[in-house]
């Protein structure tokens, strides 16, 4: 078998059953993984997993009070994925700030839950919330169910999700 495919297979195994540690021969791993001489350890986190069964539902439609696969809203989808993972977190993205704890937006990592103003970005209340996928050179990358696009990425760089940043939540630790 080719390290190549195995490491496919570990890092589906890891995606399943998050938390687990995988060893697999040297080869052709990523930066990411720790090696030793002869083997390679992979290490999976609750964050990947959240990540990884985040990313299962794009292209749902955005549905308003969607809380399931058949249509989602921006809080029922966050509540859903971490629901999975047996993280509470609240039935609306007013309540976000009730989750958790309060991070800086340059401490934001990949699982933390990022919230923003509505679609009126004067009233500094929230009002949409997303799940954190990466953050690079100060941009933050997030998931959420867009009432345009349903479940997608987006980014903070957009004019539109920079005038409403209000702030992001760790929610696992």
């Amino acid at each position: 078998m080719k390290t190549t495919t195995l490491y496919i297979i570990v890092l589906l195994l890891c995606a399943v059953s998050f938390g687990a540690r995988a060893v697999v021969p040297k080869g052709d791993e990523p930066d990411s993984v720790k090696n030793t001489d002869s083997l390679v350890f992979v290490e999976c986190t609750v964050v990947d997993s959240v990540l990884d069964y985040a990313d299962d539902f794009l292209g749902i439609k955005y549905r308003g009070g969607g809380k399931t696969p058949k249509g989602f809203d921006c809080s029922g989808y966050v509540r859903y994925v971490f629901d999975k993972f047996g993280y509470r977190t609240p039935p609306s993205s007013s309540a976000i700030k009730t989750v958790g704890k309060e991070v800086k937006k340059d401490s934001a990592q990949a699982g933390d839950v990022i919230y923003f103003t509505g679609r009126n970005a004067k009233t500094r209340r929230p009002g949409h919330v997303g799940i954190v996928t990466e953050v690079k050179d100060g941009v933050i990358y997030f998931i959420h169910a867009s009432v345009n696009y349903g479940i997608s990425y987006s980014h903070t760089a957009t004019n539109y999700y920079s005038r409403r940043f209000l702030g992001v939540r760790r929610v696992i630790e």
